[in-house]
């Protein structure tokens, strides 16, 4: 999760993702220069700095900014962190940053849905009861973060069989942190987290969310099976979950369920 190359617009910056620290220790220490200086990306000093995973720095950067600026210093530098799977940052950052741990990033991204990517349940704990984080933001914009669904999109991804770690995750989500396990169709995910288990193959994380949540459509997610020719998931939607084949979609190219299988059918 770092960083992604945008033009350096000041010298300082350049030197910054560079993660020049320790060559210029006495410099950065002596120096007074702007510690809310951002890029032109957005980036802060201690996001850089966090980029560079250059812990003495980061610290130096959150002790040297006043303590009513820290939480504009700090906030994107959480998410970061925490998809670094750094819980000694993540504290510092919280604790002495006072970071916002509900922060969005721009490609929706929240400190919670970041540690999810890495299956760090002790962070995302953390983050939750000790720090206060929401596990279901919704942005100004009125869009909706599933952090939920963030997880099975880890799951998806990084584990071609899936992982327990990750399991743990979702489970803790949904029984202890009360999230979200229907979304709303105006996710900013926009995947459901059921169709995002459905991507992962995974017939016991499907069978986990379905039992979890037995009053929504699971339509959009049996279009999914279909479309990766999973039977055994297509069969317990349809047979045990009695998923509606001609349910109207109101997003992807197929109307339904039935139409997704006839296409399907026609490119075998």
């Amino acid at each position: 999760m770092q960083l992604q190359c945008h033009p350096i617009d000041t010298p300082l910056l350049a030197v910054a993702r560079l993660g020049l620290y320790y060559p210029l220790q006495d410099w950065w220490g002596d120096e007074g220069f702007d510690l809310l200086l951002k890029s032109n990306n957005g980036e802060t000093l201690v996001a850089l700095s966090v980029d560079a995973r250059c812990t003495p720095w980061c610290k130096s950067l959150v002790y040297r900014l006043p303590k009513d600026q820290r939480t504009r210093g700090c906030g994107y530098a959480l998410i970061l962190v925490s998809g670094q799977g750094n819980e000694d940052l993540v504290r510092l950052l919280v604790q002495d940053g006072y970071a916002n741990v509900n922060l969005v990033r721009n490609d929706r991204r929240t400190a919670v849905s970041a540690a999810c990517s890495r299956g760090r349940l002790d962070i995302i704990k953390y983050l939750v009861e000790e720090a206060q984080a929401t596990v279901d933001v919704r942005t100004e914009c009125d869009s909706y973060i599933s952090t939920l669904a963030s997880a099975c999109g880890a799951f998806c991804s990084m584990y071609t069989g899936g992982s327990m770690s990750l399991f743990d995750v979702i489970r803790y989500l949904v029984e202890e942190a009360s999230d979200v396990v229907n979304t709303p169709i105006v996710s900013g995910f926009r995947d459901s987290p059921l169709k995002t288990a459905t991507r992962a193959r995974s017939l016991d994380l499907v069978k986990y969310l379905k039992l979890k949540s037995l009053f929504f459509s699971s339509c959009s997610a049996l279009v999914q099976a279909i479309e990766e020719r999973n039977l055994g998931i297509i069969k317990y939607l349809v047979v045990e979950s009695h998923c509606d084949i001609n349910h109207q979609l109101q997003w992807g190219c197929n109307s339904t369920a039935l139409a997704a299988a006839i296409v399907n059918i026609k490119h075998l």
